[in-house]
C-alpha cells in the first residue's frame, strides 16, 4: 500500500468505526483511561461533549496533516501549544495510540493488519509534529 493509499484508507477506517459504534470515543477514552492511572487524573475537569468532538476533529486533523494539508499543520500547531501545558510524554501519546488502535481494531469491520500499518503511518507523523511543538 503506497503511503497516499495509507492516508486514504485510515479515511474510511476511521468513517466504518464511527458508524458502527456511536459510542465510539466515550469507548475511546475508556481504554485510554484503563492504559495508566495518571491518564484519567489529567482530564479531571473535562467537558466531555466538547471533549469528544475536539478528539474527532484532532484525529481528522492528523490524517489532513499526513496528506500535506497546510491549514490542518496550522490547526495541529495550534493544538500542541495547547498540550504543551500539560507536558504529554512519547509514552502518553502511545498509550494514547495504543487504545485508538484498540477501539478502531473493534469496530471498524474491516480493520487489519495492513490497516493498523496505515494508522500507525499517519498517526506516527502528528505524533512527531506534537512531540517537535509541544516541547
Amino acid at each position: 500500500m503506497s503511503f497516499t493509499e495509507e492516508v486514504s484508507s485510515t479515511k474510511f477506517s476511521l468513517m466504518r468505526a464511527l458508524l458502527e459504534n456511536h459510542d465510539f470515543f466515550h469507548e475511546f477514552y475508556d481504554a485510554f483511561f484503563k492504559s495508566s492511572p495518571t491518564i484519567p487524573e489529567m482530564f479531571a475537569n473535562t467537558d466531555f461533549r466538547k471533549q469528544k468532538e475536539l478528539i474527532r476533529q484532532g484525529i481528522e486533523l492528523m490524517i489532513l496533516f499526513a496528506e500535506g494539508n497546510v491549514v490542518a499543520r496550522e490547526r495541529l500547531l495550534q493544538i500542541a501549544v495547547i498540550h504543551k501545558r500539560f507536558r504529554l510524554t512519547r509514552e502518553m501519546y502511545d498509550l494514547w495510540r495504543v487504545a485508538l488502535l484498540q477501539v478502531l481494531a473493534k469496530n471498524d469491520p474491516e480493520f487489519s493488519a495492513e490497516q493498523q500499518t496505515a494508522w500507525n503511518t499517519v498517526l506516527s507523523q502528528g505524533i512527531e509534529f506534537f512531540l517537535e511543538h509541544s516541547t
